[in-house]
């Protein structure tokens, strides 16, 4: 706990994904995928519960197996690849309250498609959003190279316009004079139960999830940006991995 405050970590983690076949506990360097996002989270000791939101018998097991909680399989109305962050969460919660007794002030969401996380990065969020006294916090890095500054629009005529007006590579013409700007990285989101509906619809979006004080961390690791969506995400995952053991 932090400050009598109940942390619960949701890991969301469908059975249907599309690009990489079960790629939730596919193994990477020999350990399930999921396992590391359940395993992250169980070394924060402000976190109280972590529970998984899966619709698949496989891998509730393997998320049992590594010591998560999985109370419930998500109902496939808001398991489609479609659904949003919100009524998965809602839903999550909302069991949480009404079976198991437990409510929850602070939501940890922790994605399991991101491995490679830095000792201390959940424990900075939960403390950032406590501190700040904010509504959410989400992790975020420079943009680096990737800066919109430097992006094109292109039309059907394959002519490239400034993604924002009046921001030209002639004004910019070094990366030096770039202002800073951050990307959210999906690393971890931290989120106050209060602004979370618990009786939303399925098809409930995202609006108001993050409330009026959205709160940042700042991820300072240097290592490539890894969400894993793809063959080669994956790939690149077990590469770092191997590289920094």
């Amino acid at each position: 706990m932090i400050n009598k405050l109940k942390v619960l970590a949701i890991i969301p983690a469908r059975g249907g994904s599309k690009r990489l076949k079960n790629k939730n506990i596919l193994l990477l360097n020999k350990k399930p995928l999921i396992a590391y996002t359940i395993e992250a989270a169980k070394k924060v000791n402000y976190i109280d519960k972590v529970l998984v939101s899966t619709d698949s018998e496989k891998i509730a097991q393997v998320a049992k197996k590594y010591g998560a909680e999985v109370p419930f399989l998500r109902p496939k109305n808001i398991s489609g690849d479609k659904t949003s962050d919100y009524p998965v969460l809602a839903h999550a919660i909302k069991y949480m309250a009404e079976k198991e007794g437990f409510q929850a002030d602070i939501i940890v969401f922790l994605r399991p498609t991101v491995p490679l996380r830095e000792k201390g990065l959940v424990r900075g969020c939960i403390e950032t959003l406590v501190k700040g006294k904010g509504d959410s916090v989400r992790s975020v890095r420079n943009v680096g190279r990737f800066h919109p500054y430097w992006m094109l629009k292109i039309d059907k005529h394959g002519v490239g316009t400034s993604f924002l007006k009046g921001k030209t590579i002639d004004e910019y013409y070094q990366h030096q004079l770039l202002p800073d700007l951050y990307e959210h990285d999906g690393y971890c989101d931290c989120i106050m139960r209060r602004n979370i509906d618990i009786n939303c619809k399925p098809t409930r979006t995202l609006k108001g999830l993050y409330g009026k004080k959205l709160l940042t961390y700042l991820n300072h690791d240097r290592k490539p940006l890894v969400n894993i969506d793809t063959r080669e995400d994956f790939e690149l995952s077990e590469f770092l991995i191997q590289k920094n053991k």
